[in-house]
């Protein structure tokens, strides 16, 4: 798993959010609300390897990447400029993050 440092992550699940959704649609009293979906916990990159690596049954490392490196392997990849601009947009658009809490 790449990215450019180490951001902490609070993922959910899209059955979770579908839930929470229906209810809200279902329900009384949420005109006008504003909802973040997040999950119940941030986890590191390299805790977010460890748990797909226990899933999966084999190791995998958690790297960091630095915008220079990862514009080099886009571009040896063949993607196009305007491409490798849209991914390293989305990658810088991460929260950059070293608590730990």
């Amino acid at each position: 798993m790449a990215g450019f440092a180490e951001n902490r992550v609070a993922f959910v699940s899209r059955g979770d959010v579908a839930a929470a959704a229906a209810g809200i649609l279902l329900g009384d009293g949420h005109a006008g609300a504003t909802y973040t979906a997040t999950g119940p916990a941030r986890f590191s990159g390299a805790e977010r390897a460890g748990l797909i690596a226990e899933v999966a049954g084999r190791p995998l490392a958690f790297r960091i990447v630095t915008e220079e490196q990862l514009r080099a392997g886009l571009t040896r990849a063949g993607v196009p400029q305007a491409g490798i601009e849209a991914v390293v947009a989305s990658r810088r658009a991460l929260p950059q993050v070293t608590s730990t809490s």
